[in-house]
């Protein structure tokens, strides 16, 4: 009975949320072909990320996005329309009712019969050896063995000083640059730490029961991490943002999907959490207690940095991010050997495509 509710409840919350959409700019629907993928993303307040978020895209080989705006008021829509290759909607339906309702949404209409990456606007997807492999390179392996979901590991990323200070002390390798000029927070955001990790073998953690396909024993969920060490939050940090519902693959939540067959390696979603305002944005968010369990973390957040307006996330066990090879030698993400022979085996002048390797 619980069951039915719920998936009554859900069937309610998308009919309602449908009818609440407006078109901006772009297609309401788009399909896609299984060589390429679709960003899309649910939004509110995200003027601080797109230049930055549109440009790592980009660059990974993305030319299509989808965005369902839910109540912005910084700017973030004269930001996205006109942006070429942009679609957004509009819907001013409560947060807390829709979150859901608009991934779902997001996840049906864009991207049909290709791949679909469904992220946040704050988290920047790396898959395994980007560095060296192209995006369609690594969607060419995917297709190859049938896989129809990427389960990624998402890494915060901080500065040096203190998360209140908006922009990083002068004499630090963060600092502004000469002439007054504003550096990118992914300049400034550069380090990470995995101290505080809690590992759970995939088949034990709480995706698992949503009958998915294990094609490598290796994956893994990870929990807690720098928020649990320094704020007191456990946190799920295993998420599938990544993939193709034309292979069965269904979206369930934020950090789920059901009926996929997983990929055999981990991706990385780098997260841009503490960019310039997120103490204002931890107190709004704290006040509407819309997120989960009433925005128990964002209260957390906030007790923490009210108290010591010093605050800084940046302590011994911080490393410098240099790229995706760092974190599969220390095991936060995880490819096979299949993969392995695979890159080696495109980037062999005999054998390769020089489509799917960059160059050197």
């Amino acid at each position: 009975m619980k069951a039915l509710i719920s998936k009554w409840r859900r069937r309610e919350a998308r009919s309602k949320f449908e009818a609440s959409l407006e078109l901006l700019c772009g297609s309401r629907s788009i399909g896609s072909c299984p060589e390429e993928l679709v960003v899309v993303c649910l939004v509110r307040d995200g003027a601080n990320y797109i230049r930055e978020f549109l440009g790592h895209y980009r660059d990974l080989g993305v030319e299509r996005f989808a965005f369902v705006d839910n109540g912005s008021k910084d700017g973030t829509l004269e930001h996205l329309c006109g942006q070429p290759g942009v679609t957004v909607l509009r819907s001013a339906m409560p947060y807390r009712e829709c979150k859901i309702a608009a991934k779902q949404f997001l996840a049906d209409n864009f991207g049909q019969g290709g791949w679909v990456l469904l992220v946040d606007i704050d988290e920047f997807f790396r898959f395994p050896l980007s560095e060296s492999v192209t995006l369609p390179g690594f969607l060419s392996y995917l297709n190859r063995h049938r896989f129809g979901a990427v389960a990624c590991q998402m890494l915060d990323l901080f500065p040096y000083g203190a998360l209140r200070q908006g922009r990083m002390e002068a004499g630090s390798e963060s600092a502004p640059r000469q002439g007054g000029s504003k550096r990118s927070f992914v300049d400034e955001h550069r380090y990470f730490s995995l101290a505080g990790m809690r590992v759970v073998p995939y088949a034990e953690g709480p995706c698992n029961r949503f009958g998915n396909t294990l094609a490598s024993d290796g994956l893994r969920n990870f929990f807690g991490g720098i928020r649990y060490r320094k704020f007191g939050t456990d946190n799920f940090l295993t998420k599938h943002p990544l993939f193709r519902q034309d292979l069965g693959a269904r979206f369930v939540n934020c950090h789920a999907v059901a009926s996929a067959r997983l990929a055999d390696l981990s991706g990385l979603l780098l997260h841009y959490k503490y960019v310039e305002g997120f103490f204002e944005y931890v107190k709004t968010i704290a006040a509407e207690g819309s997120f989960h369990k009433g925005s128990a973390a964002y209260k957390a957040f906030e007790s923490v940095l009210t108290d010591n307006p010093s605050f800084t996330l940046f302590d011994e066990s911080a490393q410098r991010y240099t790229g995706t090879e760092q974190l599969i030698d220390q095991g936060f993400i995880t490819v096979s050997e299949r993969y392995r022979s695979y890159v080696a085996g495109i980037a062999c002048p005999e054998l390769g495509d020089a489509r799917l390797m960059k160059a050197a």
